[in-house]
Order: C-alpha cells, then sequence, then structure tokens
C-alpha cells in the first residue's frame, strides 16, 4: 500500500471515531484535531504525487521527443545515402518542392508515432505483473506436485508415515484451489496480451508507413532534380538546333540513344497506366 493509500485509510478512521464521538456525545476537540491533522497530510502526499505524475510525464515527453529525433536522423541519413547512390555527383540531390517538404513531415510525423509508442510502457508492464503471476502459481503447484510425487514414491518402497493421508490430502485440496487460481491467472495473462499485440501490430504498421514514407521522400527529391534537369537539357537541346541552324547543319551534332530510350519507356508506362 502507497503512503497516500496509508494515509487516506488514516483519515477515514479518524473520521468514523469523530462520528462514534459525536454520536456519543463525547468531547470531540481530540478527534477534530486528527482528522484535521489526517486532512492536511493526505493533501500534502497527494500534492506531492501530482507533482511526481507531472515529473513522470514531462521525462516520458523528453524521451519522445528524443526517440523521435533519432528516427527522423536515421530516415534523413538513410535518404541521403540512397540519394548519393542514385544520382550523379555532379548534381547534388535537393529538394524544397512542395512534395519534398510533405514528404519530410510525413516521416516526422510517423517519427513521433513510433516513438510513442515504443516508449508507452503501461500494457507490457500490465501483461508483465499477469505474467508474474500465473508463473508464481505455476511455481507453487508445481512443488506440491513433486512433494505429492516423493510421498507417493516413499509410500511405493515400502516406507510408510503416520502423516502421509493429512499430508496427501492438503496437498491434493491445495493442488484444486491453486487450478482455479490458475485459471483466473492465465485467463488475466490473455486479457492483458491483446493490447500488447494490438500495440505491436500498430507499431510494425507503423514502421512499414515509416519505410514507405522514406521512399516517397527519395522519389521527391528525385522528381524535383529530374523536372529541373529536364528543363535545363531542353533548353540545351533547343540552344544546340539554333547554333546548327547559324552552321548550316542538316544533322544534330549530338543525340543519346540512351535517353530516348529511357524517356519512351518512361512514356509507355505512363500510358499503360
Amino acid at each position: 500500500m502507497t503512503s497516500l493509500a496509508l494515509a487516506q485509510a488514516d483519515l477515514a478512521t479518524a473520521e468514523a471515531t469523530l462520528r462514534a464521538a459525536l454520536l456519543r456525545g463525547e468531547d470531540t476537540a481530540a478527534a477534530r484535531d486528527f482528522v484535521a491533522e489526517c486532512r492536511r497530510e493526505v493533501a500534502g502526499l497527494r500534492e506531492s504525487v501530482a507533482d511526481a505524475d507531472e515529473t513522470a510525464e514531462a521525462e516520458a515527453g523528453r524521451q519522445v521527443a528524443i526517440r523521435a529525433q533519432a528516427i527522423v536522423d536515421a530516415a534523413d541519413a538513410s535518404r541521403a545515402a540512397q540519394l548519393a547512390r542514385l544520382t550523379p555527383a555532379a548534381c547534388p540531390a535537393t529538394g524544397t518542392q512542395h512534395g519534398c517538404v510533405v514528404a519530410a513531415n510525413k516521416i516526422a510525423s510517423l517519427a513521433r508515432s513510433i516513438a510513442e509508442a515504443e516508449v508507452e510502457s503501461g500494457a507490457r508492464e500490465a501483461l508483465a505483473r499477469a505474467e508474474d503471476h500465473a508463473a508464481q502459481i505455476a511455481g507453487r503447484i508445481s512443488a506440491l506436485t513433486s512433494q505429492r510425487g516423493a510421498i507417493v514414491a516413499r509410500r511405493t518402497a515400502g516406507h510408510y508415515d503416520d502423516g502421509d493421508g493429512p499430508a496427501l490430502a492438503l496437498i491434493a485440496a491445495d493442488l484444486e484451489g491453486l487450478a482455479g487460481l490458475q485459471a483466473e491467472a492465465e485467463a488475466k495473462v490473455a486479457a492483458a496480451r491483446v493490447p500488447v499485440t494490438a500495440a505491436s501490430n500498430r507499431l510494425a504498421s507503423l514502421r512499414d508507413q515509416l519505410a514507405r514514407a522514406e521512399a516517397e521522400a527519395v522519389e521527391a527529391v528525385l522528381i524535383a532534380q529530374a523536372t529541373q534537369q529536364a528543363e535545363v537539357l531542353l533548353q540545351t537541346v533547343g540552344g544546340l538546333e539554333q547554333a546548327g541552324k547559324g552552321l548550316n547543319r542538316q544533322m544534330p551534332v549530338w543525340s543519346s540513344p540512351a535517353l530516348y530510350r529511357a524517356l519512351q519507356g518512361l512514356a509507355i508506362r505512363r500510358r499503360e497506366t
């Protein structure tokens, strides 16, 4: 029992004593003083509990922020590594367009949700307590079963004791009682596991969403870069055409079959979708 619970119990006793004194017509000064003292103690302890809860909540918030930032940093590092592999060194990947900002915001939001899911431990603690309780009962049943086995083995070997009968009867009664407790404990474990499983599934889903958001962020940067590069390339090709006309060229002096095939493939896939 916590200090607050003990103080509340003392207050209930003091108030009952005061009511009894009032009913009997006795002097209630001492009883009233004791009630007032108990109320002050309860109020002080409640304030301490509130402060402790506020401190714990603030610490949990700090842990969430730290973990969320770590997730965002890891996502940024992963994205940078992918872009370094997918883009030429001469064309650093940058993205300030709307799609890039949306992707970054989505990653930050998912990172916060994942951090909150990881830090939240109430359901896991409840499951751990239920499992510990069930394990204690199972341990007691195992010990009693071993005791009964030892007595039966001794009697089978021809070594009898007058106390064997009562001992076996007591063990049987204890095992019967513990069987009911074990069923209740196992039911509590199953119930406590439901929110933990749900939280684990939610966390897995959030991590899948984060992986997709990271891929979308890479894609957004590459789309922004491709748009920029396409504009530069179109201007360059137009400049080459104008220069060729000034030189009376009949055929272009530059072409890229690989680029043509890549763009043609993109166009075909867009039509198919």
